[in-house]
């Protein structure tokens, strides 16, 4: 697995909080179990067009590590593991849907903003 060779260097809570969703994946995955509610590994990848099985992984660690999302293990075989926003998930995405509503405020050129989850009527598609 990849280990970053430095250790992050946050000088302000701005720098910190927009850690947790920097990257091409982490607002699209909490974007998919925003509209779908838990879904399992596999339901996530189909919902994710051109994601790799190691960046999936990765990604969802990582959203994991900061509390966004939760991990379900269930004791069953084959085992069955879900994934769904937390409480701290949810509570990020007013704040997600307000960068979105800002980007087509100032970039009012581009056509209509989407999420890139690209499923029809998204929370986050303006």
């Amino acid at each position: 697995m990849y280990e970053h060779k430095m250790e992050n260097d946050f000088r302000s809570p701005l720098e910190k909080g927009l850690a947790a969703f920097d990257g091409k994946w982490k607002t699209r995955i909490i974007c998919c179990l925003s509209n779908n509610g838990s879904l399992r590994y596999t339901a996530l990848k189909k919902e994710l067009d051109g994601i790799t099985d190691a960046v999936l992984a990765l990604t969802l660690k990582e959203l994991t590590d900061y509390k966004i999302i939760s991990r379900t293990q269930f004791n069953e075989i084959p085992v069955r593991v879900e994934y769904d926003l937390t409480k701290k998930g949810i509570e990020a995405l007013p704040i997600l849907k307000n960068i979105c509503q800002w980007t087509q405020k100032y970039n009012p050129e581009s056509e209509q903003v989407r999420c890139g989850c690209g499923r029809p009527n998204c929370k986050f598609d303006l």
